[in-house]
């Protein structure tokens, strides 16, 4: 392990991993950063692999937190430690972390684009014998790694605790991070998803841990919940105060941002993209184009809101809300589908499927449902025409989904192409019971 007790060269990230690195939220950006430069760790989409499964809405800061962090459990088991030191005994402190090879991340003042100062997360990468200390923070009006900055300047900025001491979040060398930068992304993946985040799927269900996960949409009801009934806590004498500026944009896309680029990751990696079919590679875009459209427009309406703090466009700004939520389960589903295709194996199912030869029962021969039940993925998006399906039975179907599944179906509204494949039934049930559920 190398000490950072040395001299730092002072540079900033180039445009295309800067433009990634500020979609993060600023506290998850600092290992962004780091693993994907000091640990040569390309991979680094992967470690969001879970964060779509829902949220839990706030009232502070950030609107929302997600329900299942894998990668913040990661942290706290292997990277991070967390603990304070009085202001006296800041420059002792930092410096005993830094002989031992760690980085350290403190809490300080910088401003906004407008000047206004504000608290935030900042990067400590090292210090050296005349007690320098090099500073990288990245963000939308900072790009800047391992700057130096004198200790006299640093206390000035340091943001002490409400007790007067100094929060310290010691970032540790880690022989974990290091392992996952030298694997294939398959591997990495599994290793992950299975081995570091405890996920399986058992009977077609997601399990973290032995115990059943859902997709949940319950943060993002709760946050239109609040929008709906707290406009005065947006629009305050005229304006939108700047936390709630952060709150209507900022933190509702970095929520997302890591799970688009996730998905992106996959897509665009040979060694994961060939476990996908290619109607699932299809839905995944359509999926992620749409959510990245309702994101925009999310940022629009916060964007018009600042400018014109007016009742009207702050309906406007919540309705871009809303239809952002429109999408959660179709993204949730899609999501769930990559990580199925991506990790199913070693004698486990992708999917339940006692409901194929209920459903398809007199519809497909008993060979072909016993073969798309032995093989699930590879059948999935497969025309069930293809399966032997004859065309004037799709309205049977609906009538079997309406009886098994207790569902009421409008057939002059129906579109048949829910009918097209198995996966696109399974969509169409779990937004039936997401529905239901509401």
């Amino acid at each position: 392990m190398t000490s950072n007790i040395r001299e730092f060269e002072a540079s900033s990230l180039p445009p295309d991993l800067y433009e990634r690195a500020i979609e993060y939220v600023c506290y998850e950006r600092n290992f962004y950063y780091i693993y994907s430069g000091s640990y040569g760790f390309e991979a680094f989409p992967l470690v969001h692999l879970d964060r779509f499964l829902g949220w839990r809405h706030a009232l502070g800061a950030e609107p929302l937190y997600p329900l299942h962090n894998g990668f913040a459990d990661l942290l706290d088991t292997y990277v991070r430690d967390s603990g304070s030191t009085t202001v006296e005994g800041f420059r002792t402190a930092l410096h005993n972390l830094f002989t031992e090879g760690h980085k350290v991340s403190v809490n300080m003042w910088v401003s906004h684009t407008d000047g206004t100062p504000y608290v935030t997360s900042v990067l400590l990468e090292g210090m050296d014998e005349s007690g320098t200390v090099y500073f990288t923070k990245v963000n939308e009006t900072l790009n800047r790694t391992c700057s130096p900055l004198t200790f006299a300047e640093l206390m000035e900025k340091v943001a002490p605790d409400e007790d007067g001491t100094i929060g310290l979040t010691v970032i540790k060398h880690s022989d974990v991070i290091q392992g996952l930068a030298g694997l294939a992304p398959a591997e990495a993946l599994h290793h992950l998803f299975h081995d570091l985040y405890g996920y399986r799927f058992v009977n077609g269900e997601l399990t973290r841990h032995g115990t059943p996960v859902v997709a949940d949409q319950s943060g993002l009801d709760e946050l239109l919940v609040h929008l709906d009934n707290h406009e005065d806590d947006v629009l305050v004498d005229g304006a939108v105060p700047k936390q709630q500026q952060f709150r209507l944009n900022k933190h509702v896309r970095n929520r997302f941002a890591p799970i688009q680029f996730y998905l992106d990751y996959v897509l665009t990696t040979p060694d994961l993209a060939a476990s996908l079919p290619d109607d699932l590679v299809a839905r995944t875009r359509a999926e992620m184009g749409g959510i990245e459209r309702a994101l925009n427009d999310v940022q629009k309406f916060a964007s018009l809101l600042v400018q014109r703090p007016e009742p009207r466009i702050y309906r406007m700004y919540v309705d871009s809300v809303r239809a952002l939520r429109s999408l959660l389960p179709a993204y949730q589903q899609v999501n769930l589908d990559v990580l199925a295709a991506l990790t199913v194996g070693g004698g486990e199912q992708a999917v339940k499927t006692d409901w194929i030869p209920r459903l398809f029962g007199g519809y497909l021969s008993d060979d072909v449902i016993a073969k798309v039940i032995g093989d699930y993925p590879a059948h999935r998006d497969v025309p069930l025409t293809q399966l032997g399906l004859d065309s004037m039975a799709v309205m049977g179907l609906v009538l079997n989904l309406e009886q098994i599944f207790g569902l009421q179906i409008d057939y002059a509204t129906f579109d048949i192409a829910t009918l097209r494949t198995m996966g696109s039934i399974e969509r169409y049930l779990a937004e039936a019971r997401a529905e239901a559920n509401a």
